[in-house]
């Protein structure tokens, strides 16, 4: 009797744990629909929507016209021209040394015509701080 007693009990305890479990599941699956009703987009169903163009491409093709030049979205000739490694690497190609050692490491010591960025340009704050 006593043993019955005690599986009767891990039984009980084993389904309240049980249901305790679809309960939280219940409550999470209830707060994730509450989450996306929220941040659903309130867009009709649209397949066709896709194929569209977006506003920003849109108003990129109006900028760029039907002209037969496009905007420049890389470098310049003239930028790349007046960069030092690039004039290094046009020798060191002609020169048949591209591909060594010394050719690489001249490319990488030749300082670029502009920094590559706004930070690199600025010095290092920290310690110095108070100087700048």
């Amino acid at each position: 009797a006593f043993r019955a007693a005690q599986l009767d009990a891990r039984r009980a305890e084993a389904s309240r744990r049980t249901e305790e479990a679809a309960g939280a599941h219940a409550a999470h699956e209830a707060a994730l629909e509450s989450f996306f009703e929220r941040v659903r987009p309130a867009v009709e169903a649209d397949p066709a929507r896709v194929l569209k163009p977006t506003v920003a491409s849109a108003a990129m093709a109006e900028e760029v016209g039907d002209g037969p030049f496009q905007p420049v979205r890389g470098y310049r000739d003239e930028q790349l021209l007046s960069d030092m490694r690039h004039k290094i690497f046009g020798a060191l190609v002609q020169a048949g040394l591209h591909n060594s050692e010394y050719g690489r490491k001249l490319v990488l010591a030749a300082t670029p015509a502009q920094p590559a960025h706004l930070k690199s340009a600025m010095p290092f704050l920290g310690t110095r701080a108070a100087e700048v």
